[in-house]
C-alpha cells in the first residue's frame, strides 16, 4: 500500500473515533436503562415500547403512533431522537407460558441545535461620511434545526444605515429572525456611516430554540468615528542646490 493510502486510512480512523464525541455534544441525555421485551416506558412524554427479537437481536420500538428498528450496537436517528441499543442478552424464562425473556440497554438522547455566531466589521474605527461593513452570520453545526433565531442590534446614535442584507431595519434597530436548518449559514450584512464623532458600540443580542430550551448569547463590536482630518505632506523638488538657487 502507497503512502498516500496509509494517509488516507489514518484520516479514516481519526475522523471515526472523533465522530461520537462531536455529535454527543449536540443532545441531551434523557433515558439510560436496561428494558425487557414487552416493557413500556415514558420518555419525555412520549410512550415507548420495546420489542425484542432474539434471533436478529433486533429492537422493535414503537412510539406513540410510528417506530423504528435498531440492532444490537447500534444508533439510529427518529425525529429529534437519537436512540442507542446494545448488549441484547437473556433475561429470565418464563415458565406460564413457556418463553424466554431477553433484554437490552436503552440510551434515549434529544438531540439540540447549536449555533455557532460571528460578528465582524470591515473598519471599526472610522471619519465622518465614511462608511464600513458589517456581518452577523448565523452557522448551525448539529443535526437539527435552530428555531426562532432572533438578533436584534441597536443603531448608535452616531452611525446610520446605508444598506442592510438578509435582516432589516426597524425604527433604530437592525432585525434579524429566522429559522436555520442543519448544516445552514445564514447571515444579516449591514453599512454603516458616519455621522459625528464619538465612540460606538453594536451590541448583537441573540436568542433561539435548541429542541429543548431557548438559548441566549451577546456578540458586541466596538469602534469610534472621528472627526475629518487634513493630511499635510511636506516635499521638496530638489535636496541639494547652490547658494541663491530657487527650489520648490
Amino acid at each position: 500500500m502507497g503512502k498516500r493510502g496509509i494517509f488516507f486510512l489514518f484520516c479514516m480512523l481519526i475522523l471515526l473515533i472523533l465522530a461520537p464525541n462531536v455529535f454527543s455534544i449536540y443532545e441531551e441525555l434523557l433515558f439510560s436503562d436496561t428494558v425487557e421485551d414487552g416493557d413500556a416506558v415514558n420518555i419525555s412524554g412520549k410512550e415507548f415500547e420495546f420489542r425484542i427479537d432474539s434471533q436478529s437481536k433486533k429492537v422493535f420500538i414503537e412510539i406513540d403512533v410510528s417506530g423504528i428498528i435498531v440492532e444490537n450496537g447500534d444508533c439510529k436517528i427518529k425525529d429529534d431522537l437519537h436512540i442507542c441499543v446494545q448488549n441484547v442478552s437473556f433475561s429470565y424464562r418464563n415458565y406460564d407460558p413457556w418463553y424466554d425473556v431477553y433484554k437490552t440497554e436503552v440510551k434515549v438522547y434529544q438531540i439540540k441545535a447549536k449555533l455557532d455566531v460571528t460578528h465582524t466589521i470591515e473598519k471599526e474605527n472610522i471619519l465622518i461620511d465614511e462608511e464600513t461593513t458589517g456581518v452577523l452570520s448565523f452557522e448551525n453545526i448539529a443535526d437539527m434545526s435552530a428555531k426562532d433565531v432572533t438578533a436584534t442590534i441597536p443603531i448608535p446614535s452616531n452611525l446610520v444605515i446605508t444598506e442592510i442584507e438578509g435582516c432589516k431595519q426597524t425604527g433604530e434597530i437592525i432585525l434579524f429572525k429566522n429559522d436555520v436548518a442543519p448544516r445552514q449559514i445564514r447571515a444579516c450584512t449591514y453599512e454603516v456611516k458616519g455621522v459625528y464623532s464619538g465612540d460606538y458600540e453594536l451590541m448583537a443580542n441573540i436568542t433561539y430554540f435548541d429542541g429543548v430550551e431557548t438559548q441566549s448569547t451577546v456578540s458586541a463590536l466596538k469602534g469610534t468615528v472621528y472627526n475629518d482630518s487634513l493630511a499635510i505632506s511636506y516635499n521638496i523638488s530638489k535636496n541639494i542646490f547652490d547658494i541663491s538657487e530657487n527650489f520648490n
